[in-house]
């Protein structure tokens, strides 16, 4: 395994462990979702929609959220809004994306209980693409947002509950 995807993975899970994600349960549903706009919810808690295989040379240990060629990878039991935190007036999240192309998927940040998008910056490791595409989502407010990275052949949805915070 090429020495950046190591740190990559390590950093990931380090920074899941710190934020309290569990893989014995993702809380009480109170505390996966809240309800938005015509009353659904926004779970956020880190499952795919249907089972997927493991993408080709891919690291194990993750659970891969996607299709294709585009994949979320995330930690099984935990909720996406676990890894937001707030900075320098900003909601922020790291999100690693598993590609099998060698471009970066497309990115959008829909805010689905009120108006609003956000944005995405991918930052490639020194191996390149294909392989782990470590990724910087923003919100400009809380709330529930829904995050799409569309590849070529796959499309990956995640839903991330942001809660208020100030630090």
């Amino acid at each position: 395994m090429p020495s950046a995807l190591l740190y990559f993975i390590v950093g990931f899970v380090s920074v899941c462990i710190l934020l309290g994600c569990s893989s014995a349960g993702g809380g009480s549903p109170a505390q996966r979702s809240h309800v938005v706009n015509g009353g659904t919810t926004c779970d956020d808690a880190v499952e795919p929609a249907v089972t997927v295989s493991l993408p080709p040379n891919a690291p194990q240990g993750v659970l891969y959220v996607g299709s294709g060629d585009t994949y979320f990878m995330g930690t099984a039991g935990s909720r996406w809004g676990q890894m937001v935190q707030y900075f320098r007036s900003s909601y922020y999240m790291k999100a690693p994306i598993y590609t099998l192309d060698s471009q970066a998927p497309r990115i959008t940040i829909a805010r689905l209980d009120g108006p609003g998008a956000g944005r995405a910056e991918s930052n490639p490791t020194t191996e390149g693409l294909p392989g782990p595409l470590p990724t910087s989502l923003y919100f400009p407010s809380p709330g529930c947002w829904q995050v799409t990275a569309r590849g070529r052949t796959g499309v990956a949805t995640i839903h991330v509950r942001v809660a208020l915070r100030r630090s």
